[in-house]
């Protein structure tokens, strides 16, 4: 019988935060999931500190990869849970109940169900600012990547892989290409935080390369007059994160 879940970490020389990400995950009072870590072949002490947790890692592998998108494709390989999530080192659930809401909000029509995140400056960080976020229908997505990537759980029958042309926006483009494969009222959404996200992540370091990227996805996806649709929001975003780096 295949798993509910498969939580999946990819990690790379993360041995100031692994730790909490993986108590996080095996510290679950709902046990139908596996536990993926596929590791970047790391040089410090991250194997090391994950070996006492071996008897609840279900794989783990450590190799060279091509970069964080194609290690989470093979997350993805090694998966067979119903329902998929990428838990990267640095984020950690909420507490101990989360997947068990999860599994509760699920129905047996639903293909994707998201969440809210509470956004942290520092590891290991308690507080932080609750961002809200919102379902991962087209609609939404069409004008922006409305959910935090660390609490999108997708149904492996609308998984595909990550497109490693893109350096910055790949789990955006995940996430978009799921909903393209579903039906609207399969699309569930949880109002409440479920993890915690530490803040610096690839998409928030390199703001040009960021809003090259959402141009290109949009204008992919769904043409060039969401494209000009979207033209304020891209301006807000990038004056936004310059507030951010600056301040």
């Amino acid at each position: 019988m295949i798993p509910k879940f498969s939580i999946i970490t990819v990690t790379y020389n993360a041995e100031a935060s692994i730790e909490a990400t993986v108590d996080s995950v095996v510290g679950q009072n709902y046990n139908d999931f596996e536990y993926i870590i596929v590791d970047g072949a790391s040089t410090d002490r991250t194997m090391a500190l994950l070996n006492p947790y071996k008897k609840q890692i279900n794989a783990l592998v450590s190799e060279k990869d091509d970069g964080l998108y194609h290690a989470m494709n093979k997350g993805i390989q090694m998966a067979k849970g119903e329902f998929l999530l990428f838990l990267n080192a640095g984020d950690r659930f909420l507490d101990n109940s989360v997947l068990k809401e999860v599994y509760t909000a699920i129905s047996s029509k639903t293909r994707i169900i998201s969440a809210d995140f509470i956004n942290v400056k520092q590891e290991g960080a308690m507080n932080g600012r609750h961002i809200y976020t919102k379902a991962c229908t087209l609609q939404n997505l069409k004008k922006d990547f409305v959910a935090c990537h660390q609490t999108v759980f997708i149904h492996r029958d609308v998984v595909s892989t990550y497109d490693l042309s893109y350096k910055i926006l790949a789990d955006y483009k995940w996430v978009v290409q799921a909903s393209l494969r579903c039906m609207p009222d399969s699309i569930e959404h949880l109002k409440k935080p479920i993890v915690y996200y530490l803040d610096g992540g690839i998409s928030a370091q390199h703001v040009r390369q960021n809003l090259i990227e959402r141009i290109r996805l949009h204008q992919e996806l769904f043409g060039r007059m969401q494209v000009l649709i979207n033209t304020p929001n891209y301006l807000r975003r990038v004056l936004r994160e310059l507030k951010r780096i600056l301040l």
